[in-house]
């Protein structure tokens, strides 16, 4: 773009597929402040996540021009030629993209689209060498991550969370024992109770599991979840002793889960519990070991998928 005094005032004009691509290309950009995104339609995907980002909207975008002081460049994404000659005839010193310069725009749009598809396929392939590799070191944690994924899941949808937070809970679901890869067999079947040092080891794995995954650069959005799995709301977990909600919020969601995936399987270390067991034991824990809010939600998703009859 043209202008280089610190950051350029942009608008959208059209809040369709193409303003919303736009939007969503730029609204990271530093570079960038985006000062409005106009359409006569207010049920447009552009202008739905426009408001959702707090950038301001407007059905008028003549009066918009107007009144707005500085924009330096104006996208507009309604293919319409009159809009151009329009906001010439307003502010004449704006730089407009549109026609042959937007469908350059489009091509970065789908080169990056097609970057993240590849990065996608890499990340699918990357899940499954390494689930493989936990499943064949440890028998006992089959289907373990497939579990704790499914329930986190669950938690994060019926709490709100977004698709992206919830992609981020997908992945790591799956990941977040990855780091026990680098454990001792041995220790990891382990059937007597565990020395003070043979613990610390076992401690160390969601470090190493953050340590496996930030080698990958396309999974940076999972490591503060991987890391702070097995935090406390009090404060008393590791590897940080975060407290309360400075603990991320997607990792208070994954403790719940963890723990009671790891509760209702049979261990060399102990035997399983029942449903009921675990949710008193998760119950009775909460506000100390788990967030009081993920455990209110958890037990409700529990009971309506095993005890129907008990929701009121």
């Amino acid at each position: 773009m043209v202008n280089c005094n610190s950051r350029e005032y942009v608008v959208i004009i059209g809040g369709g597929r193409r303003g919303a691509a736009i939007l969503e290309t730029l609204k990271n950009d530093e570079e960038v402040k985006i000062v409005g995104v106009l359409d006569v339609n207010e049920d447009t995907p552009g202008i739905k996540l426009a408001k959702r980002l707090d950038i301001p909207t407007d059905v008028d975008f003549v009066k918009f021009i107007k009144k707005r002081k500085r924009i330096d460049v104006i996208f507009n994404a309604t293919g319409e030629q009159y809009v151009d000659e329009k906001i010439r005839e307003l502010r004449p010193e704006i730089e407009i993209i549109s026609g042959l310069s937007l469908k350059l725009v489009w091509g970065l749009i789908a080169e990056r689209e097609k970057a993240i598809a590849l990065q996608r396929d890499l990340y699918r392939n990357t899940i499954g060498i390494l689930t493989s590799k936990m499943e064949s070191k440890n028998v006992w944690a089959h289907g373990h991550p497939e579990k704790v994924t499914e329930y986190a899941t669950l938690t994060g949808q019926r709490m709100g969370l977004l698709p992206k937070e919830l992609e981020i809970i997908k992945c790591a679901g799956i990941l977040h024992d990855v780091g026990k890869l680098g454990i001792n067999d041995e220790l990891l079947l382990k059937t007597e109770r565990l020395t003070q040092e043979e613990y610390q080891i076992i401690k160390e794995h969601p470090a190493e599991s953050e340590s496996i995954v930030k080698s990958m650069e396309f999974l940076y959005t999972v490591l503060a979840a991987i890391r702070h799995h097995h935090e406390r709301y009090d404060g008393m977990g590791y590897p940080d002793g975060l407290k309360g909600e400075g603990v991320p919020l997607i990792a208070r969601i994954l403790a719940v889960a963890d723990s009671f995936c790891a509760m209702t399987s049979h261990r060399p270390y102990c035997r399983e519990k029942t449903i009921d067991e675990v949710l008193e034991e998760i119950k009775r824990c909460s506000g100390t070991q788990f967030d009081p809010e993920v455990v209110k939600t958890f037990e409700h998703i529990i009971k309506e998928r095993f005890f129907e009859s008990d929701i009121h």
